[in-house]
């Protein structure tokens, strides 16, 4: 295998993000996520660099207005075992899908000591299920190898012949679990990429809830992963103080590989507080529980037409069965989140906005934009008075369109879709 080929797989996984991979360095207590002989070739621009540019720039006014909608996600699992060792098993796998379903539905246990609930995102509405490929690739394969991948020889890994070719990258999310070079504990391939590739890589040592594990064995590192592969780049972006594009996450000047029950304040310019409790960080599973409603918009931003992925959205047809999410029991430091409800919806003249949990202390406004994003009109709700509980909002001089409503309070904000008839 020509050593051209390796870099046109990994050039692609690491275009845009110098620490892309996550390194498993044996016998630490800590999960890397830069390794220095795989960044020398990650310095390749994006193929169409024109695209991602015009990517970026409408994801950042999706995360503004857009509300996401529900969406499922088919995985195939790819596993190539050394010899007659056996890491990964169905029953791990099944596992894994349920942790990755409960770290986007956002029920996962907030131990960072850290209150998040200004940009926590809650529920992502994307969900994963077992893909059903059908004929010879099935949701979980496996295959026997006699050793384990070398640099030189890692497209094997996708080989047909030599190792798993995977199901369709246009309607599967491949994952490829296999021993990983240069003790990497994984990486995914960016959105942009078109390769033949396209997935997810991750070594058995990082898959699944491992209980014996010190501090990854909760099975979160391919959270990180899919996130990576829907667009999302780690929180330090290169260890330069590089922002990842999305408003509502701090710069960090460097991966966390601890939690920190204090305020971990940034060296970057702002020396704002890094968040510690974000998927995107590189802290032990105990702490890791959370996206942003910004990255959360970023991932669906990549469905829509202007995306890499809106290909997927069929993946619910592709998918042998799909689990509900367990409602997990939230720590001590989460409180409830400011939300409110429109009724009725759609509406003709009047709108009743009732609203849930709010911030009693803080003035709260009420922000009405049409799709183009343009505000409408602005109403103060007074942090105390009989206007508390609910209001009623006159919308007899919209046209009959569909627009967004925000409810502000502080730092918080919640968005949800009017249908004016």
């Amino acid at each position: 295998m020509k050593i051209r080929n390796i870099f046109k797989i990994l050039c692609a996984a690491m275009c845009l993000l110098p620490s892309l991979l996550i390194n498993a360095q044996d016998g630490s207590n800590i999960r890397l996520l830069s390794h220095p002989k795989w960044e020398k070739i990650s310095k390749k621009k994006p193929k169409d660099q024109k695209k991602w540019q015009e990517f970026e720039l409408f994801a950042r006014m999706y995360a503004r207005y857009a509300i996401p909608e529900e969406k499922v996600l088919p995985l195939v699992f790819n596993v190539l075992q050394v010899g007659n060792t056996s890491k990964v098993d169905e029953n791990l796998i099944m596992q894994q899908i349920d942790v990755i379903n409960n770290a986007f539905a956002g029920t996962m246990k907030n131990n960072t000591q850290r209150n998040y609930s200004d940009v926590a995102a809650g529920d992502s509405k994307i969900r994963f299920c077992l893909g059903d490929p059908g004929g010879n690739v099935k949701g979980i394969n496996f295959k026997n190898i006699i050793s384990s991948f070398s640099t030189e020889t890692f497209t094997n890994v996708v080989d047909k012949k030599l190792g798993l070719e995977g199901a369709k990258k246009d309607e599967y999310i491949n994952v490829w679990i296999t021993e990983m070079p240069d003790t990497l504990g994984g990486f995914a391939i960016m959105p942009d990429q078109d390769t033949l590739s396209d997935g997810i890589f991750i070594d058995p040592d990082y898959f699944g809830p491992k209980p014996e594990s010190d501090n990854y064995k909760e099975g979160k590192t391919i959270i990180h992963l899919l996130g990576q592969y829907l667009g999302l780049r780690p929180l330090w972006s290169g260890n330069d103080c590089m922002d990842d594009g999305i408003e509502d996450t701090p710069v960090h000047n460097a991966p966390n590989y601890r939690c920190f029950g204090y305020s971990h304040i940034t060296l970057c310019p702002g020396n704002g507080e890094e968040m510690i409790g974000n998927f995107m960080d590189a802290t032990p599973d105990e702490c890791a529980f959370m996206f942003t409603r910004g990255q959360v918009a970023r991932m669906h931003a990549a469905f829509t037409d202007k995306g890499y992925k809106k290909n997927l959205l069929n993946g619910k047809k592709l998918c042998t069965s799909i689990k509900p999410v367990e409602e997990v029991v939230t720590s001590r430091t989460d409180i409830k989140s400011l939300d409110f409800t429109l009724a009725p919806n759609p509406a003709n003249t009047q709108v009743e906005i009732i609203f849930q949990n709010p911030v009693k202390n803080e003035e709260m406004y009420i922000q009405i934009y049409d799709l183009t994003g343009k505000m409408l009109n602005e109403i103060n709700v007074p942090a105390l008075g009989e206007l508390r509980g609910k209001t009623n909002i006159d919308i007899s001089g919209l046209e009959s369109n569909t627009y967004i409503v925000h409810l502000k309070a502080g730092q918080k904000v919640v968005t949800k879709k009017l249908i004016k008839i």
